[in-house]
């Protein structure tokens, strides 16, 4: 887990001559409580006090919630003997974490009454621990309280579990719990329907492979006929100028035949002379 990692860089830090703060001790105690590993975590509260760090409000926090539902037990003796020797008050946070140990025990009544606790204190409360609350109400049956819990997360805009809700509501009609979900209406295709969409993906891919070829040769042929028409200005000037030259051919004939009617003229007249 992650806290071996954290205990790893601590001693590391100490082999180079880095003595660890108050925020290395709480960065590795953080570790321990997502791991649920108290007894190392109360153990390292010793170490911290070998060392002349005196552990802080998170330090307990890190312990209170490094506890399994059946170390219940642990997590009270962090909040009722151990925090009032060193002199700290818990918060919400403290008092959560311990309620939540003895909720996933089935300690309901003492979830309860640690969750009144906060409120008594003036303390803050997150959803979370409401949520912890209502789970409590539904083992108990307390549905009434519940009621109340929820009207007062509506007042934090705060949202109840909809399962707990569910079941709450449920319990205050004579149900010990409400109804499961109905399932969805959507069935799993049958082995046949499965095959039948195979083939149809497949064929599916085999159009898209044909359109593209398609599509290529569609390319290839305008590129071809592209280049084609850049070729036709050329051959129409070569043509052009064939025309120009076999019409200067023709014109030279016909102005060197032009004078000869110039020259029969005065032979004409000497006749009628």
């Amino acid at each position: 887990g992650q806290w071996r990692r954290a205990l790893r860089l601590t001693k590391e830090m100490k082999e180079v001559g880095i003595e660890p703060d108050i925020v290395t001790y709480n960065w590795v105690l953080s570790a321990m409580s997502k791991d649920k590993q108290v007894e190392r975590a109360l153990k390292m509260l010793e170490e911290m006090r070998e060392a002349s760090i005196a552990p802080d409000l998170h330090s307990y926090n890190n312990c209170a919630g490094a506890c399994k539902p059946k170390e219940w037990q642990r997590s009270l003796e962090v909040l009722r003997d151990l925090m009032p020797q060193a002199g700290i008050e818990p918060d919400g946070q403290t008092i959560e974490h311990v309620a939540a140990a003895c909720e996933e025990a089935g300690e309901w009544q003492r979830s309860l009454a640690l969750f009144l606790e906060i409120s008594e204190r003036g303390l803050h409360s997150t959803s979370v621990g409401h949520n912890y609350a209502l789970s409590a109400c539904r083992q108990g049956k307390r549905w009434q309280h519940g009621f109340e819990i929820m009207a007062a997360m509506a007042q934090k805009n705060y949202d109840p579990d909809f399962r707990l809700k569910m079941d709450l509501e449920a319990q205050s009609r004579g149900l010990d719990r409400a109804p499961p979900p109905e399932p969805s209406s959507r069935s799993m295709p049958s082995p046949d329907n499965v095959w039948q969409r195979k083939q149809q993906l497949r064929e599916l891919r085999e159009q898209d492979k044909r359109r593209q070829e398609e599509r290529r040769l569609e390319e290839e042929r305008q590129e071809r006929l592209r280049q084609a028409a850049g070729g036709e200005p050329s051959a129409a000037k070569a043509a052009t100028k064939e025309q120009a030259s076999g019409g200067e051919q023709q014109q030279q004939p016909q102005q060197q035949q032009q004078p000869q009617p110039q020259q029969q003229q005065p032979q004409q007249q000497q006749q009628l002379q």
